[in-house]
């Protein structure tokens, strides 16, 4: 079972100034999303980028899903389009997961699946992946039999004994290129 709550904005548009300079430009991030996915999948944002529940979601404390292998019937569909034409974006997360470690996808985004139900191109995140830690990754190039031989990012710190405990995890992916993975308990 995993509980979300999400924010994705594109604040890696920010100039930073590395001198002794007095005063930069301040640039202001832009919000692109923001779910708090207490009671509904609605964008708080005010850019209307409202996404849609699909099967059996509740929100118990914060959106719930119940994991295993239905999956495929159980999840959250964000807008078509919402990450097109962002070179910098930041995907924040609050996560409780009590699935444990394995190989499946808490957070996904990407391309819709192929004929052979592999989507081509896409940005995933694990919680716990087989060996215990989280990972972060996307497809950096076309593989439709394999996409996932094609991964890059990140993979880190053990979260097995965060099981059961929310957990924020701020993805920075600049692009072509995956910048950090934090987490925070």
């Amino acid at each position: 079972m995993l509980v979300l709550l999400m924010t994705f904005s594109n604040w890696f548009n920010l100039v930073l100034p590395f001198s002794n300079q007095a005063s930069a430009d301040t640039i202001t991030p832009t919000m692109l999303a923001h779910y708090p996915l207490l009671e509904d999948v609605q964008d708080i944002s005010g850019n209307e980028q409202h996404g849609t529940a699909v099967g059996n979601i509740t929100y118990t404390d914060g959106l719930t899903l119940p994991g295993g292998t239905d999956s495929n019937t159980n999840y959250v569909q964000l807008p078509t389009g919402l990450f097109d034409n962002q070179e910098n974006t930041t995907i924040s997360v609050w996560i409780k997961s009590n699935t444990g470690s394995g190989n499946y996808s808490a957070l996904f985004y990407g391309t819709p699946a192929a004929g052979n139900n592999f989507p081509t191109n896409y940005w995933m995140f694990n919680p716990s992946n087989p060996s215990g830690d989280f990972k972060s990754v996307f497809t950096n190039n076309n593989n439709v039999d394999q996409p996932w031989t094609t991964e890059v990012g990140v993979s880190g710190t053990s979260t097995t004994p965060y099981e059961g405990q929310w957990v924020h995890y701020t993805t920075g992916l600049l692009q072509n290129a995956l910048l950090q993975v934090t987490l925070t308990v």
